[in-house]
């Protein structure tokens, strides 16, 4: 391969990228900065710092003070007013 291109298959470095994130019927849409899954439940960060989250919520991961199961995207209330800037989450957690 000559230098300075690809080999082909390989993949092209990808910086972030903002994509629209549908929301309940009754939110408007936010832009995406940071998502992750869980093992049965996913995160969000919105670009204004908002986190969302949705999915199984058995061990009170969706952080909504309860649970419950969350199916659609919604901001955690206990965090709102302090921006996020990233999101983790593992099998039964969500930092």
């Amino acid at each position: 391969a000559k230098t300075g291109t690809r080999a082909a298959g390989a993949a092209a470095a990808v910086g972030p990228t903002a994509i629209r994130l549908p929301l309940s019927p009754s939110l408007p849409s936010a832009v995406a900065l940071d998502v992750a899954a869980g093992a049965r439940h996913s995160v969000v960060v919105s670009a204004d710092g908002t986190v969302f989250t949705f999915g199984w919520g058995l061990y009170g991961q969706c952080g909504h003070g309860d649970a419950e199961d969350v199916w659609t995207p919604t901001p955690v209330r206990h965090l709102q007013g302090i921006p996020c800037g990233a999101a983790a989450a593992g099998a039964a957690h969500t930092a």
